[in-house]
């Protein structure tokens, strides 16, 4: 008669030497690190008076980004958007959620670079 086989699940836990309790200490740590990082990053912000004020003290941070005349809206061109680091991305969710602004991603000029290429 044949030993009952292990379930895959138990097997890889064996194989790479990782429970269920390492990975929900590795996903709270992470969530630590996150919201440490958005009070930093509010702590910050508590210093401005205006989303305007904070632009202009931190214009580098907006080379690929654009900024309504209004300063209402944070936009981000669709071509520039693949490089734009995750952590900048984080923190201008932060940045227009505390100033009550808002984000929109442009896909179009990517759409058009997309459509100009398979007509070649």
């Amino acid at each position: 008669m044949e030993p009952p086989k292990k379930p895959i699940k138990k097997l890889l836990d064996e194989l790479y030497n990782v429970t269920d309790e390492d990975i929900d200490q590795i996903i709270l740590g992470q969530k630590i690190e996150d919201e440490e990082e958005k009070v930093k990053i509010l702590k910050e912000l508590v210093g401005y008076k205006s989303f305007e004020d904070y632009v202009k003290d931190h214009e580098k941070e907006f080379d690929m980004i654009e900024i309504t005349d209004d300063f209402k809206m944070i936009i981000i061109p669709g071509e520039k958007y693949p490089d734009i680091s995750l952590d900048l991305i984080k923190k201008m969710g932060i940045i227009a959620d505390h100033f009550s602004i808002f984000i929109y991603i442009d896909p179009s000029v990517k759409e058009k670079i997309v459509r100009k290429k398979s007509e070649v």
